[in-house]
This record gives C-alpha cells, sequence and structure tokens, in this order.
C-alpha cells in the first residue's frame, strides 16, 4: 500500500512551506530555524493585543477549559492571519468583556461611555444571555436581527440610542463568530463608524466561556473590565 505523506511531514521535511507560519512562541521558531523555511513567521505571544489572551498549557484540563484556551488561539491567529493579508477595519473596533457575570453592569457603562464619546455603532456580543436589562439601564433601545443572516440580509441602520441585539440566543454561538456573517456584520457598521461589542463574560458561574474571545478576534483594542 502507497504511504500518504501529510501536510505536517513535508512540513517537517522541509518540502513545504506556508506563506505565514505563526507559532506558539520563539522559542518554537528557534527550533524551527534550522529546517530553512520560507514563510513569514510569527510568534503568537508576540501577536497578542491583550494579557487575557495568553493561552495556558491545556494538558489535563476539563473540556470547557479547553475550549476557552483554544478561543483564545483562534482569537489571536485569526486576527494577525487578517493583518497580514492587509484586512483591516475601516474604523476602529473596540470590544468590552466582563470578567464574570457581576462585572457586566460596569462592562455595559464603560462601553456605553466609549461609545458615546467616539460615536460608534454599539452590538450585543453576548448571543447567550443579551445584555438587555443593563443597556436599558442606559436608555437604550435593543433593535434586534439575526446575527446569522448578515450575508443575506442588510443590517439595519442604528441611531444614537439604538444598540444591535441578536433576535434569540445560541446554545453554541461560538460557533457562529466564526464564521463569515459575524465578521461582514462588523464590517458593516465599521465602514460609516466605529464599532463597540460588549461580550459575553469570560466567566458564568456554572462554567467558563469562549465567547468573548471569539466573539471580538478583530477588534483593535481589549477591555477585561473587573468591579
Amino acid at each position: 500500500m502507497k504511504q500518504r505523506t501529510t501536510s505536517t511531514e513535508k512540513f517537517i521535511k522541509g518540502n513545504f512551506s506556508p506563506e505565514l507560519l505563526i507559532a506558539a512562541d520563539q522559542l518554537v521558531l528557534d527550533a524551527l530555524a534550522n529546517l530553512s523555511i520560507a514563510s513569514d513567521q510569527r510568534s503568537l505571544t508576540d501577536e497578542l493585543i491583550h494579557p487575557e489572551l495568553r493561552p495556558s498549557d491545556p494538558d489535563g484540563m476539563e473540556e470547557s477549559h479547553f475550549e476557552r484556551e483554544l478561543a483564545k488561539v483562534s482569537s489571536t491567529v485569526i486576527r494577525t492571519v487578517y493583518e497580514w493579508s492587509g484586512i483591516k477595519n475601516k474604523n476602529q473596533v473596540l470590544a468590552f468583556i466582563p470578567r464574570g457575570t457581576t462585572d457586566i453592569s460596569q462592562t455595559v457603562a464603560h462601553a456605553i461611555f466609549e461609545a458615546k464619546a467616539i460615536g460608534a455603532t454599539i452590538i450585543d456580543g453576548d448571543c447567550r444571555a443579551p445584555h438587555d436589562l443593563d443597556l436599558q439601564e442606559q436608555n437604550l433601545k435593543p433593535i434586534d436581527f439575526d446575527y446569522t443572516l448578515a450575508m443575506q440580509d442588510t443590517p439595519p441602520k442604528l441611531k444614537e440610542n439604538h444598540v444591535l441585539r441578536h433576535c434569540r440566543e445560541l446554545d453554541k454561538p461560538e460557533k457562529y463568530f466564526l464564521s463569515q456573517s459575524w465578521k461582514h456584520l462588523i464590517d458593516t457598521y465599521s465602514k460609516s463608524s466605529p464599532v463597540v461589542i460588549i461580550t459575553s463574560p469570560r466567566r458564568s458561574k456554572s462554567r467558563i466561556l469562549p465567547d468573548s474571545f471569539l466573539s471580538s478576534y478583530f477588534a483593535d483594542s481589549i477591555s477585561v473590565i473587573s468591579s
């Protein structure tokens, strides 16, 4: 039987060079130096835009913990590939992440203050449990739109006191945030104004959540808010 050679084996043998190589850290790049790889090489740890995105070693972790570490890596890798490809936001995109559920109110207040200061469009990025009460306390009117339809339907125009809200909760929103629809939605609004995304918390009482890192993977800056 003829054996198949995988891309990994070709890479190790020096017969395959990706255009962009993102390694875990500089130590890995140093270890690969003798392979004479002609790729543009980046260290994952050098590409972090916030310390919270630094992944931990997932060895021995529970599944929910592993999901969050994978989300950190995915977020940084995707953003790095976009930047390397020359894909940038027309206007700045800012993400505000509550550290936990008890930090949501303060995070919303911070996000709204910043959005008003720069004239930004506000998007509720928590599709599991939209921040309805906290947003309404800030005198914002939720405008419902199914984020998964952003490629088919034109997202609504938003006024200064509006916040875009997903019209239903998703059991696994992390799958959606990795789709073209979410990127297209943000691109649509960032073409005309800055965008502020209020994400889900990093953790809830029942589990650690990966959503916040995935909903903000192309943000220009990330703020993690603690009470």
